[in-house]
């Protein structure tokens, strides 16, 4: 019998603080299920067991493992939280806790500019490295997802519902992609339905693997606050983005801006604000020397917009040698403002823009010119 089995039947038996004692006090499954089976009627305790072996074979047909608290891989920040999972349902090459991660959370139901920004934030952010985590819903985290893989980079998505229930339906081509590439998160048995108290259970989760908890918009009530809350409990830092003063989506993030959030618009400033700058200058590659020679100082520089893409150039022309702010970069590149603000995360990311204090942008020459 697998070793996980018989933790995933004391899990449909034990509350989780309980369990959570048990794991630390009596390391062996089969033993600790022993000491528990004798307060169990005998047919609940056979019941239990079964369905965790039947569980425990579906997590593995779907190429997937059972991450026990006490195991390595199990995340040191969501160990730390107040009620962390005993043990969680994992499916994905990647492996829990292997990089610096970032939540990326808000409405199932967001603006053309909330989808753009929540896209490219998780391509920014895991373009670097840093791991985007959210919930797979429809809206902002799903685009949050989908940033991050395209950037080729990794995303974890924590699920309401058991490993091998893909939900919503809506978001099932991402579930798999994830599932490949990424990974695939739940504390429930594998087949527990979406439930509505599952969801504000999980976002605990989501929160606890992070460093920090960037929202996007939010309407006035929206279940991103619950991911605010745990955040906030667990003392990790809430970010906001700013939005339109004229959307209701702005509502949330601009309350939590009024109460003392750090504004974020690019994914540099997320960096910044988290102290992941580190991460930021590993995700960078310098080119090797050709030949083990260099260049003969003649050589001519590239122009800096070489290797942008188009809306890139376009902004970083636009910030010239003088300093725009977002509004004012979008007029003078005829770019909209969503635009110009996914362009500038990418141009801050490279080192060619750079945000001062007062919220304008300037340009950075690079090293050798002038």
């Amino acid at each position: 019998m697998d070793r996980s089995a018989h933790w995933v039947a004391l899990a449909s038996l034990l509350g989780r603080a309980e369990l959570r004692s048990l794991l630390r006090a009596v390391p062996d499954g089969e033993e600790a299920f022993r000491l528990v089976a004798r307060r169990i009627p005998p047919e609940q305790r056979e019941r239990a067991l079964a369905a965790a072996q039947a569980g425990v074979r579906r997590v593995a047909g779907m190429g997937g493992r059972i991450v026990l608290s006490t195991d390595p891989e199990y995340p040191e920040s969501l160990r730390r939280i107040d009620d962390p999972p005993p043990l969680l349902y994992c499916a994905g090459p990647l492996p829990l806790g292997s990089s610096p991660a970032v939540a990326v959370v808000g409405t199932r139901h967001p603006s053309s500019y909330g989808l753009q920004v929540a896209r490219r934030m998780g391509a920014d952010l895991a373009s670097v490295g840093v791991t985007v985590v959210s919930g797979l819903a429809m809206g902002v985290d799903s685009a949050a997802h989908r940033g991050a893989l395209e950037a080729g980079g990794p995303t974890v998505a924590v699920l309401g519902t058991g490993l091998d229930v893909p939900y919503p339906r809506s978001s099932e081509r991402l579930y798999r992609e994830i599932r490949e590439r990424g990974l695939l998160v739940s504390e429930f048995p594998p087949g527990a339905p979406a439930l509505p108290w599952n969801f504000p259970q999980r976002n605990r989760i989501i929160s606890g693997l992070s460093a920090g908890v960037v929202v996007v918009e939010a309407g006035e009530r929206s279940g991103t606050e619950w991911t605010v809350r745990w955040a906030q409990k667990q003392g990790k830092e809430v970010l906001a983005v700013p939005g339109p003063v004229t959307s209701r989506l702005s509502v949330g993030p601009h309350r939590l801006l009024l109460e003392g959030a750090p504004m974020v618009t690019c994914a540099g400033d997320v960096l910044q604000a988290l102290g992941l700058i580190d991460v930021r200058r590993a995700g960078r590659q310098e080119p090797a020397p050709a030949s083990g020679r260099n260049p003969p100082a003649s050589a001519p520089a590239p122009p800096p917009e070489a290797g942008l893409a188009r809306d890139e150039a376009r902004v970083l022309r636009a910030v010239g040698t003088g300093s725009l702010d977002p509004d004012g970069l979008s007029e003078a590149s005829g770019l909209p403002v969503e635009r110009v603000l996914a362009a500038l995360g990418l141009l801050e990311l490279k080192g060619l823009v750079r945000r001062c204090p007062d919220g304008t942008f300037h340009r950075v020459e690079p090293a050798g010119r002038g």
